[in-house]
């Protein structure tokens, strides 16, 4: 076993790298008393251990079998919780490689599986094992066959099928009855995809980005217990009613289409929202977010035409607010909110100047400015007395070549990123 003491560190001197039939003949030349306290000592430092270091990483499968299952034997008398996360590659040996060594430890309580396959196609036993599991992560690749022996994984908390190309969810999941997180990122087709979703009322996270749908499932109001949804990439128009009765949701990613929808107003209890429009512009239903009371970060991303909505100005409990890739965005910089606002994140945007209207935002702490094309207005910071962070990176090299002489002025600023 001395390949797996010394796995991942070197050891802390040459004896101890001896092989154990070397270090036992040396312990057994030891006088009895000085035997006794070293036995003592390692059964003290085993138990200790145990608490010290409940889980084990394994970044790398055993190219041989009969390595793997030594390795799962040692997991198994020491009781300890193993995580794998592994990456197969396109080639045929790897994956092959992959098979094996996952058949190998199925043995082992193993509690956390990462497995990044890259077109790997594994067989539909290869979970069946994995009883210990409370956390799947599989990201690209393959099923053989269908996810049956996924049922099998009964004490599983978190599962994520990201791109694997499965287009609707299996059956099995209707036996994960203590599954709270659930990521399906890109791997069903539309509506029809998400029919086993309603028996999940457990679930608190839901990742549905990139799933083709158009309307939002009838299953999604079942879901009472959501916490955190996430929706971009879907080009969504209709079905929203379905998300009235999440009365918990605290996080929503949406990507709603021409205009935010009236159910919005609904959800009270909303700290996060993102609006991802994918370069579709958002010209309506802005005044949905206003009996939003508990709101306090807000990204728009790609839904912006050439200025801020009005009703931004009575979200007054906007604490954070992202603006990303809206390029026509040049106006409306009076809507922020500027009781509220903390921190202001820019990104994408073509403006030559800092806008007048920041010189409002006087309860700003951070303000990042990411690939702008600032070329001037920083005096419109200067009343910015409590601004501790400024960032200004990403920005065009013909431009903002040296800090500005203006920002001398930020006398609280504790923090600086400039290009």
């Amino acid at each position: 076993m001395s390949s797996i003491r010394g796995a991942g560190q070197a050891p802390a001197s040459p004896l101890l790298a001896a092989p154990d039939d070397v270090l036992g003949f040396l312990a057994r030349l030891l006088p009895v008393r000085d035997r006794q306290s070293l036995a003592a000592t390692c059964t003290r430092l085993r138990r200790a251990s145990l608490l010290w270091f409940p889980t084990v990483k394994l970044s790398r499968l055993p190219e041989d079998p009969a390595e793997a299952a030594l390795v799962a034997a040692w997991l198994c008398e020491r009781h300890a919780r193993a995580a794998i996360e592994v990456h197969a590659g396109r080639e045929e040996e790897g994956q092959l490689a992959l098979i094996d060594g996952l058949a190998a430890l199925r043995s082992a309580p193993v509690v956390s599986l990462q497995i990044f396959a890259a077109d790997a196609d594994l067989p539909s036993d290869f979970l069946a094992g994995y009883k210990c599991l409370v956390d799947l992560y599989w990201e690209w690749g393959c099923m053989e066959g269908s996810w049956r022996a996924i049922s099998h994984l009964t004490q599983l908390q978190r599962l994520s099928l990201v791109e694997v190309g499965m287009e609707r969810l299996p059956r099995g999941v209707l036996n994960l009855q203590a599954l709270t997180y659930l990521d399906v990122n890109g791997s069903l087709e539309g509506q029809g995809g998400c029919q086993h979703l309603a028996a999940l009322t457990q679930l608190q996270e839901l990742v549905l980005g990139y799933c083709g749908l158009t309307q939002l499932p009838t299953a999604l109001s079942r879901l009472t217990a959501l916490r955190i949804l996430s929706l971009s990439g879907n080009h969504v128009q209709s079905g929203f009613q379905h998300l009235a009765p999440l009365s918990w949701l605290e996080e929503l990613d949406l990507t709603p289409g021409e205009q935010l929808p009236a159910v919005l107003s609904q959800l009270t209890a909303l700290t996060s929202l993102t609006i991802f429009g994918d370069d579709i512009t958002l010209a309506n239903g802005w005044q949905h977010l206003e009996p939003l009371r508990r709101l306090e970060d807000l990204h728009l991303i790609c839904c912006l035409h050439e200025q801020l909505p009005p009703s931004l100005s009575r979200l007054a409990t906007l604490t954070s607010i992202l603006i990303d890739s809206n390029t026509h965005l040049r106006h409306g910089w009076q809507h922020l909110p500027a009781a509220s606002l903390q921190r202001l994140d820019l990104d994408v945007l073509t403006v030559e100047e800092v806008p007048v209207a920041f010189s409002r935002l006087t309860s700003l702490t951070a303000l990042m400015l990411h690939h702008c094309s600032l070329d001037g207005g920083w005096h419109h910071l200067w009343p910015l007395r409590h601004l501790r962070q400024l960032v200004a990176a990403g920005c065009p090299e013909r431009r903002l070549t040296e800090v500005p002489e203006e920002l001398s002025q930020l006398t609280g600023l504790t923090s600086l990123a400039w290009n």
